[in-house]
């Protein structure tokens, strides 16, 4: 009977078959197109995230220097009682220079670690560094102070934000100028 009706023999057209060809290449390559476009969107993502990871560190890194110039105002007035290691080896470090002509003019560096000036975590690790320097008195014109060491000193205190995280290190540096009453030579 299949060979009396055309309809119903078992041979295919060879337009059905191409169209079926047709079909898995167009879905072939929509595919290939798809995974480009979401591996071009995952790598826009992993550097947007380390990018916001990076601007996170950064603001970290300027808070750290800015906490060491406030440590660093609140040391340098005489009146306040040192307490902490950092505190005194700041106010150590001013009368030194105020004894010591000779330095003025260049920086003396803190020692580093130390425990008030270091927060104590362990990853990462996040810490404040202190330089001073003496600049000399401030003179004081057209007043009736004859004598100079009744000036005030000038003083230059520069603050640098550390924080490493695994092997990256992240700096920023800050610097204050301030003057503090006439202290005695």
């Amino acid at each position: 009977m299949n060979a009396m009706n055309p309809r119903l023999s078992s041979k295919r057209h060879p337009r059905n078959s191409q169209a079926g060809g047709v079909v898995i290449l167009v879905v072939l390559s929509l595919l290939v197109l798809m995974t480009v476009a979401a591996m071009g969107m995952s790598r826009n993502s992993l550097r947007e995230v380390m990018i916001v990871g990076s601007a996170r560190q950064a603001s970290a890194v300027r808070q750290l220097a800015d906490s060491g110039l406030e440590f660093s105002l609140l040391w340098s007035d005489p009146q306040n009682v040192a307490t902490g290691l950092g505190a005194i080896k700041y106010q150590e470090k001013m009368r030194d220079l105020l004894v010591t002509p000779d330095k003025q003019g260049s920086y003396e560096e803190l020692p580093k670690g130390l425990s008030d000036m270091s927060l104590q975590s362990a990853e990462p690790s996040q810490a404040f560094e202190l330089r001073l320097l003496r600049l000399g008195k401030l003179p004081v014109l057209k007043t009736s102070v004859p004598d100079e060491r009744l000036y005030n000193d000038i003083w230059v205190t520069q603050s640098m934000g550390v924080m490493k995280v695994g092997t990256l290190e992240f700096q920023h540096r800050k610097e204050a100028w301030l003057t503090t009453p006439a202290q005695s030579n």
